[in-house]
């Protein structure tokens, strides 16, 4: 299985990154996380740290950016141009903040593990499923609003266990 490495956004809070490791790192010693701020300065253009990752695309980069900025070159388009996979988390858990954003992380780790393996310049959708009505919610990962673990599936993306 390839290491995983996840590269958080100046949208994302600076303990995330953090949390993980300490969450994770005993299990999973391969596991690597950094905050852009840990990478360049704050306020970096998109297109230019994305352009350092692109050497190294094993990252993948987790943000709440949803390129809504008219002005700004949109950083789901910049991560598919340059072949770098990103999860992207839906505007409903980007605005629950930084403890509904961890407990996400937490809930789908065992998918999360195995997005290295998926093509290069995908796009991850991290959200909610809606159970009962609307009245429980659950955090989800997708792809092409198909369940993660279908499209894996289907696109013959392994998991660990197989």
């Amino acid at each position: 299985m390839l290491p995983l490495q996840l590269f958080f956004d100046e949208c994302c809070s600076k303990r995330l990154p953090r949390k993980l490791l300490d969450v994770y790192l005993e299990d999973y010693p391969n596991i690597k996380t950094l905050h852009l701020t840990d990478f360049v300065k704050a306020g970096t253009g998109d297109s230019d740290w994305l352009a350092l990752l692109e050497q190294e695309k094993h990252w993948i980069v987790v943000t709440t950016d949803r390129g809504k900025d008219a002005k700004k070159p949109k950083l789901p388009v910049l991560c598919s141009r340059l072949g770098i996979t990103f999860i992207s988390m839906t505007p409903a858990l980007m605005n629950d903040g930084y403890k509904a954003h961890k407990q996400a992380l937490l809930t789908v780790w065992p998918q999360l593990i195995r997005a290295p393996l998926l093509p290069r310049g995908t796009r991850v959708s991290l959200g909610y499923h809606m159970y009962n009505k609307g009245l429980t919610k659950a955090p989800y990962l997708s792809i092409d609003d198909q369940a993660f673990d279908i499209w894996c599936h289907e696109h013959g993306v392994a998991g660990p266990e197989d």
